[in-house]
């Protein structure tokens, strides 16, 4: 697909380029919004009183996960989104951390871009085979706290040089064809942000 085709998008997904609301059939990007918390019971965990979920949204949301993945679907998760898209993928959350608002990313290439955000879960996808994930954008040491149901041991990888944890930002799950981006791209980032997500999306999309 090349980078001024219009891209049909269900469920949102108007901050993509070249974007044009469609339906589930037709679509070429299917977009799992932000909101609330997930049941931890989802990924295995019991709550640790700092997470909150409707099981109605919960069940809604993940079907349609299941039906886009069966589809063969690409997926773009956004925040909430892209979380249920790494429970999908067989990782967990991490239920509480202290996550600024505005914040620097790095990208799998070097390049940083500033990404706007509101969660206080985090993706954690470091469990599984590394061929099920790729992390291909991370900030570094940004929370001061990291509360889970399980005792966290970050991989060596998954630590920068002055030993603090790279928190990812977006993760790629070839298996389910899900981009989880953990920021918000709708609320206008600026263009370097837009740009990153944007070309991730034309890339995963010609595979």
């Amino acid at each position: 697909m090349k980078k001024n085709k219009t891209i049909k998008t269900y469920n949102g997904g108007s901050w993509i380029y070249n974007s044009k609301s469609s339906n589930f059939e037709d679509a070429d990007v299917v977009v799992m919004p932000g909101g609330g918390d997930w049941n931890p019971a989802l990924y295995g965990h019991k709550p640790n009183g700092t997470s909150y979920w409707s099981e109605k949204t919960d069940a809604t949301q993940m079907a349609l996960i299941d039906k886009a993945v069966n589809a063969g679907k690409l997926i773009v998760g956004i925040c909430r989104g892209g979380q249920g898209l790494t429970i999908k993928a067989g990782g967990f959350l991490i239920q509480d951390i202290s996550h600024p608002s505005n914040h620097n990313v790095v990208t799998f290439d070097g390049r940083t871009y500033n990404m706007n955000s509101c969660h206080h879960q985090l993706c954690y996808p470091y469990e599984l085979p590394k061929n099920q994930y790729e992390v291909l954008s991370w900030t570094e040491g940004l929370s001061n706290r990291y509360k889970a149901d399980v005792k966290l041991e970050f991989p060596e990888f998954a630590i920068d040089l002055k030993g603090n944890f790279k928190e990812p930002e977006v993760i790629w799950f070839p298996a389910i064809r899900g981009l989880s981006v953990q920021g918000h791209p709708e609320w206008g980032p600026g263009k370097p942000a837009l740009d990153f997500i944007n070309n991730l999306i034309i890339e995963k999309l010609n595979k």
